[in-house]
């Protein structure tokens, strides 16, 4: 599970409303399902940069220390809380074509655009959310020896393994990531929220669009 939708359908109290109001039935739907999304995107941000729920702790290195994609520099982790506080800014939500559900998801877009998958960031989300077992390999077993550096390339002084620098055994073949769901979590804690948000915006909604036509 990398994301989650909203089918309106699943919506108990406007359910049988949609079927016999006219027209501006649409435009409430699409308001109010864009409320929900803006609500839940909210949720899915707070819950990886806070850590998430019942997460398993991060290992030593991983607080310590993070590296830019396609870099082998080390810096100092500031959010040593959340090893995916960096997935919090690419939460989005969108409509579906048809209008009948929102996704929530991880994306890019510009202000006032509509979001879209990113690939690398999905499939991020999808090892968060199921865990995974890394092969180590020579590159990785150099890299993560380089922690020993110091900003200026020199090995630190008073480097302490286990504490400001790290190295992998020899025996060491794998690292086991453990998930950190995402989705089923923040869907699950919220699911039962969702119509209540849902009705009295479609409502709103709706009455503002018929107070136009008075």
């Amino acid at each position: 599970m990398s994301d989650f939708r909203v089918r309106i359908e699943n919506l108990p109290k406007v359910a049988a409303a949609i079927t016999a109001l006219p027209e501006d039935v649409e435009h409430a739907r699409r308001s109010a399902l864009n409320s929900v999304g803006f609500m839940l995107r909210g949720h899915v941000r707070n819950h990886v940069e806070y850590g998430g729920t019942g997460w398993a702790p991060m290992a030593e290195m991983t607080k310590g220390f993070k590296k830019k994609r396609g870099s082998n520099k080390w810096s100092k982790r500031s959010n040593a809380f959340s090893p995916y506080f960096y997935l919090g800014k690419f939460a989005r939500y969108r409509l579906s074509q048809d209008g009948q559900a929102v996704l929530v998801f991880f994306g890019k877009s510009r202000k006032g655009q509509v979001g879209t998958r990113d690939p690398w960031l999905n499939a991020v989300a999808w090892s968060a959310e199921n865990g995974r077992m890394v092969q180590v390999t020579r590159k990785m077993r150099r890299a993560i020896a380089n922690t020993v550096l110091g900003p200026s390339g020199k090995p630190k002084r008073n480097a302490v393994m286990g504490q400001n620098y790290f190295a992998l055994r020899k025996e060491t073949s794998t690292i086991r990531v453990p998930a950190r769901p995402i989705f089923k979590p923040v869907y699950k804690k919220n699911q039962n929220k969702i119509d209540d948000i849902f009705a009295p915006k479609f409502f709103a909604s709706l009455q503002r669009q018929q107070d136009k036509r008075k």
